[in-house]
């Protein structure tokens, strides 16, 4: 796994007129889904076996009580995301699921409604999953956490591991594991 900061500043949507912050919006979300093309192919590289290969894809959906500019920009993001990965795959890419986050949380056992609308719940869940990783070693060495949050992304990679455990766990996905 690979995180990155592209230093870019805030958008401040008052001092910039609505078409040039549909361009900028744009231009991020493009370069965005083109550095995770580049991610996906280096990790493909690095596990196929041949030079065939099918890819699934898992991703959250927009939950139901998202509102406002956020969400239609993060709506935006994805569905140019997903569109480059359709046209980059072609007939490699065999499935492309989402997810409602409810969904998700139900598969990290936080669908209680206390856990709704946190994202705690879900990083502690992660933490008792029976995997080691940097991430959640970095986690529980508290090196992800400010001084009462944790750092930005942190809940995204959280949310894409749900993502991925729960196409598994519905069984839209096997794992398979060669030896050798």
């Amino acid at each position: 796994m690979r995180v990155v900061s592209r230093g870019l500043p805030p958008v401040n949507k008052k001092a910039i007129e609505s078409s040039q912050l549909v361009l900028i919006h744009t231009i991020r979300s493009t370069d965005l889904a083109n550095l995770i093309l580049k991610d996906i192919d280096d990790f493909i590289q690095e596990h196929k076996d041949g030079d065939e290969f099918e890819l699934y894809i898992a991703t959250e959906g927009l939950s139901y009580s998202s509102k406002g500019d956020a969400t239609l920009n993060l709506a935006t993001y994805k569905g140019v995301l997903l569109s480059k990965i359709y046209e980059h795959y072609g007939d490699s890419l065999k499935r492309l699921f989402t997810y409602s986050p409810m969904t998700m949380k139900r598969h990290a056992g936080c669908s209680a409604n206390e856990y709704r609308s946190e994202k705690r719940p879900m990083i502690k869940a992660y933490l008792n999953e029976p995997l080691t990783s940097p991430l959640k070693q970095a986690i529980k060495d508290g090196k992800m956490t400010l001084s009462t949050n944790f750092v930005d992304g942190v809940d995204d990679l959280i949310d894409a591991y749900w993502a991925f455990q729960t196409m598994i766990r519905e069984n839209h996905y096997k794992v398979v594991i060669k030896n050798g």
